[in-house]
């Protein structure tokens, strides 16, 4: 099964975030799989599992909440075409190529789910959107023949999502 998430960016752009391990954290922890560091989304804030060819997205006790197709959940199976909200993001679930073209604009009015200061996520006054792929945490040999820092061992991308508007909401380092 080829399944991947596409994200639906404020400016109608869309970025394809592969899902292509048994089990992807997504959250605003740097060890996150796909991290989302914004003030709305938990440290670990869901999970993506994938058993054969179901996919299940299971909520980690977020503060905020995970939203498919805009409903609360705690835990559901997900399909192809289902919108998942975390934060002020909105992902499109792509199962087999299915679906083969996404509205962006639909799906940011069909998938967005109010914030708790009554903004729309991902909509109007929100600052863009810049996504950057990093590489997942190398792993590092023990001794004992197992590596740490690699649950599964994949060398494929983690994904950070950069919300300017975040950066300017907090005070300069010094």
């Amino acid at each position: 099964m080829d399944a991947s998430f596409v994200l639906i960016s404020q400016d109608l752009s869309q970025r394809t975030v592969p899902l292509n391990r048994p089990r992807t954290v997504i959250g605003r922890q740097t060890d996150c799989n796909i991290r989302i560091p914004s003030s709305g989304v938990s440290r670990q804030h869901c999970e993506i599992l994938i058993d054969g060819d179901a996919i299940t997205v299971r909520d980690l006790n977020s503060s905020n909440g995970t939203y498919l197709n805009r409903k609360r959940i705690t835990e559901a199976r997900l399909n192809a075409g289902d919108l998942l909200a975390i934060g002020n993001c909105v992902f499109v679930t792509r199962i087999n190529g299915e679906p083969g073209v996404i509205d962006s604009e639909d799906v940011l009015e069909d998938g967005a789910v109010s914030a708790p200061d009554g903004a729309v996520p991902g909509r109007a006054s929100e600052a863009q959107t810049t996504i950057t792929s990093r590489p997942a945490k190398p792993a590092e040999p023990t001794g004992k023949g197992r590596l740490v820092g690699s649950e599964d061992n994949d060398d494929s991308d983690s994904f950070d999502f950069d919300f300017s508007d975040d950066d300017e909401k907090r005070p300069p380092k010094l």
